[in-house]
């Protein structure tokens, strides 16, 4: 949810999608974003203070851009981050949890971090 906008994000796993639906006035359908195949569960985060949309997928990690919902970034994940939960500091660095392990964006991938932190 985007609640300055008044936006929800909503993934169709079965379509690969991303809907993006205005629930200002009732809910009315604003944008479709294809995301490719899902298997797993996406995670998201709603970066309001950076006008930013972060979706993991299954394989990749994805940034739009606020209110626009223009790609700004992708990065594929290594195998051991896929289905991994997503979290964003204040600051604003993405760092990545699964099974004991913590991944963060680097450049142009995600990197493992070593050793692992523990989200707080």
């Amino acid at each position: 949810m985007w609640k300055a906008q008044q936006f929800a994000f909503v993934v169709d796993r079965g379509r690969g999608a991303l809907q993006v639906l205005s629930v200002r006035s009732g809910v009315s359908l604003l944008k479709t974003i294809h995301l490719g195949p899902l298997k797993d569960q996406p995670a998201m985060f709603v970066d309001e203070s950076r006008a930013v949309l972060w979706v993991r997928g299954d394989a990749q990690l994805m940034r739009f851009d606020l209110p626009s919902l223009q790609g700004s970034g992708r990065w594929p994940l290594p195998a051991d981050a896929q289905g991994a939960s997503l979290e964003v500091s204040p600051s604003g660095a993405v760092t990545l949890y699964a099974a004991g392990k913590s991944f963060v964006i680097e450049s142009r991938f995600v990197a493992e971090l070593t050793p692992a932190l523990a989200p707080s």
